[in-house]
């Protein structure tokens, strides 16, 4: 791609940019003069056409202004010179600076503001690569925006020939719908909308009015195919092309060069449907139109899965069963107004439901959310809720990316928070919930083994234009309110392809395996004794102040004591010392108590100070300085403790 290589000609594009144009209104700030092609030159080449045609208020899009003095001045186009006309043109100029930042070549060593053979050969290829009508040298307003544009005409690293002969096809069959799409070869946002508009096209739609959102106008003209003269023929060849072109986007191998109903059309439809978990019905209805061009297909269709931010008492659970809901997605992190419960479980379970949990940043999270030191937190946290709810080991938990992340923050932050996930989850595997882009990406890096797709956000970038991942579990595609004797509640839609298990049972553990709790007192509490199961405990404590008076050296030791019953005591207290900073402290070494199923611990917490004491020491011969901790009274802090457990 040209703005990976640093080209001479893209950089007396800048220097011409900068030259005629710094210090005219609307240009903006001097560009950087370095040769790589990028937005930023793009962006100036549309400001200086903007100028030319007479806009001061520029902008760095190509929108309905700049289309309506382009098309007022060149209607016909703008067509190449003569050899005779020596006539200047700096909007020439800027083809020549397009052409050369989208990798072709005007046969000039510099800007010559003329539009000869050889810029109209690099237009000719252009419109050659793009698969267009017209080969002329003309620049039309759909080239003139296809140059002011980041699109590619070339097939780059990673794209698929026949994905581009289809672009190819599309724009040269429906160019005065679409415009020109880019010939690259990656099934993106762009193509995605342009097979929308091309199925409106198909439709009847005007130009006008195909706009590439799908709506319900668009469900309910569908072309359903194959059919028995209930359409033209040439509608329906023209819609099973674009059934054929869809499939190969949506990542399955059809013939593009056919516009029949075959048998191996059909059986390929038949895998798509079946891969969806959508009926299988051997023609391309309402179900399987939305599928392939939508991400969350037909969101009026029957489910079998949900999840919600609803507790779910009995009167919901049985309005779930009534419309053939099995399987619930619970939160076990996700903020106290989501979380789930070890009743809610225990009911889910006891009405005959399968689970699945679910692990969401409280909030509306952002990237910021999502670095390593986060990740580790996450992962100790979903382990130690998983553990006290008695989900078993082995079980799934889907940590969850709620919003549109990019290409950029998934590879640069996203990934390496997955790794860090994988790499603490303990007992657990890890599943993930996001984008299509999202999913495939952490999945292809083996940090996740399958995912949760949040296919209903049809707008989003990670979801229009990507294909399904293929070892999906969960998908996500409408939101509804269901009523219950209690009044109404919220679901997200959801199909479960049964491709990775649930959780389909808790377990007996006769105590706790893992606890999360917050307490806030006064310079000493005793905690609640508690009944664990296991061999070793690990306990985790933060402590922050909530009063003035507490002198900075002040700590937080906790006693986790052993409690007595019916079974002889055969393990010892420990101490735990946490600075008042808010930071996790841990047992010091070895990091863990032995334990046995069902004893108690019991936890004594008291806010102290380190202060030294002179004492003779045993033989009365000389003095020694021992260190002991005294109480701060009046000593108000928060703590935060964690137990779990592990055999």
């Amino acid at each position: 791609m040209a703005d990976l290589i640093t080209d001479a000609m893209v950089l007396k594009t800048q220097q011409w940019l900068n030259k005629t144009y710094e210090g005219k209104t609307g240009y903006g700030s001097r560009i950087p003069e370095s040769g790589f092609t990028g937005w930023t030159t793009i962006y100036a080449l549309t400001r200086a056409l903007q100028i030319e045609l007479g806009i001061t208020s520029t902008a760095n899009n190509f929108g309905p202004s700049t289309i309506s003095k382009f098309n007022a001045r060149f209607p016909n186009g703008i067509q190449q010179q003569s050899i005779s006309d020596e006539t200047e043109s700096n909007i020439y100029a800027i083809i020549q600076g397009a052409c050369w930042c989208k990798g072709y070549s005007t046969g000039a060593g510099d800007i010559t503001k003329h539009f000869y053979s050889g810029t109209g050969s690099a237009i000719n290829q252009l419109k050659t690569d793009a698969g267009c009508v017209d080969k002329s040298s003309t620049v039309t307003l759909n080239v003139m925006k296809a140059l002011l544009s980041m699109d590619q005409f070339k097939k780059v690293n990673g794209g698929d020939t026949t994905i581009r002969q289809i672009q190819k096809k599309m724009n040269n069959k429906y160019e005065d719908y679409i415009g020109l799409i880019p010939c690259d070869g990656v099934y993106g946002r762009q193509m995605n909308k342009a097979l929308i508009i091309a199925l409106q096209k198909i439709e009847g739609y005007s130009k006008e009015d195909a706009t590439g959102n799908f709506g319900a106008g668009t469900k309910s003209k569908l072309p359903i195919v194959p059919t028995l003269g209930q359409i033209s023929e040439q509608t329906e060849k023209e819609a099973i092309e674009l059934v054929r072109y869809a499939l190969c986007c949506n990542g399955y191998s059809v013939d593009i060069e056919s516009n029949a109903w075959t048998v191996n059309l059909n059986s390929t439809l038949g895998d798509f449907q079946k891969d969806m978990c959508i009926e299988v019905t051997g023609i391309c209805d309402t179900n399987t139109w939305m599928a392939l061009l939508l991400s969350k297909g037909n969101p009026d269709r029957d489910c079998n899965a949900c999840d919600t931010v609803y507790n779910m008492r009995d009167d919901r659970l049985d309005a779930l069963k009534s419309k053939s809901i099995s399987v619930i997605g619970r939160y076990i992190v996700g903020g106290n107004l989501k979380e789930t419960d070890n009743e809610e479980l225990s009911r889910i379970m006891n009405k005959g439901f399968k689970f699945f949990p679910i692990y969401q940043v409280n909030g509306t999270p952002g990237i910021e959310q999502f670095t390593t030191a986060k990740a580790m937190e996450n992962a100790r946290i979903a382990r130690i809720k998983a553990k006290s709810f008695r989900i078993p080991e082995d079980s799934i938990i889907y940590f969850a990316v709620d919003f549109d992340a990019v290409d950029t923050q998934i590879q640069d932050t996203i990934i390496p928070y997955f790794k860090t996930i994988k790499e603490n989850i303990g007992c657990y595997r890890v599943g993930v919930y996001g984008t299509r882009n999202v999913c495939t990406q952490v999945m292809n890096k083996g940090y996740a083994v399958t995912c949760f797709v949040s296919d209903m956000s049809t707008g989003y970038s990670g979801n229009m234009g990507f294909k399904m991942p293929k070892n999906w579990n969960f998908d996500q595609y409408n939101e509804v309110m269901l009523s219950a004797a209690s009044g109404n509640f919220g679901i997200d839609k959801v199909t479960y392809s049964g491709k990775y298990p649930v959780v389909e049972n808790l377990t007996n553990d006769i105590g706790t395996r893992g606890h999360i709790g917050d307490i806030s007192f006064v310079s000493t509490h005793t905690g609640d004794e508690r009944p664990f199961a296991g061999n070793k405990m690990r306990v985790y404590v933060s402590a922050t102040k909530l009063s003035e008076n507490i002198p900075d050296d002040a700590k937080l030791l906790v006693r986790i004591n052993p409690v007595a019953s019916t079974r002889p005591l055969v393990i010892h207290s420990r101490e735990l010392l946490a600075n008042l900073d808010g930071k996790i402290y841990e047992l010091d070494s070895p990091n863990y108590m032995n334990i046995g199923d069902g004893y108690s611990i019991q936890c004594e917490y008291r806010v102290v100070k380190e202060v030294e004491e002179e004492g003779e020491d045993e033989t009365g011969s000389g003095l020694i300085i021992t260190k002991k901790y005294i109480l701060i009274p009046d000593a108000e802090v928060s703590v935060h403790i964690e137990f779990e457990t592990e055999y």
